[in-house]
């Protein structure tokens, strides 16, 4: 039972790694994006950056899931 809940934790911490990079690249492409935008006066790469800050705050929501999940798993390691 120990081990399971040990490695629950470490899977939830990878994914929570891996999530929270994801949402770093699609805030930098987003940034990127709208720079392009204003530089050429062009309304689609304003679009693509909306589109890309929706996602990010998409994964931020399975961000907030995933510690929770993982604030749960370190409290029945410590009772195990």
């Amino acid at each position: 039972m120990l081990k399971l809940v040990s490695d629950e934790v470490e899977q939830l911490k990878k994914r929570k790694l891996s999530i929270s990079n994801d949402i770093e690249a699609m805030i930098k492409s987003a940034d990127d994006y709208a720079d392009k935008a204003e530089k050429l006066h062009d309304l689609t790469y304003i679009v693509k950056s909306n589109s890309l800050r929706w996602a990010g705050k998409d994964k931020d929501g399975e961000l907030k899931s995933i510690s929770d999940q993982s604030e749960a798993a370190r409290l029945r390691l410590r009772d195990c």
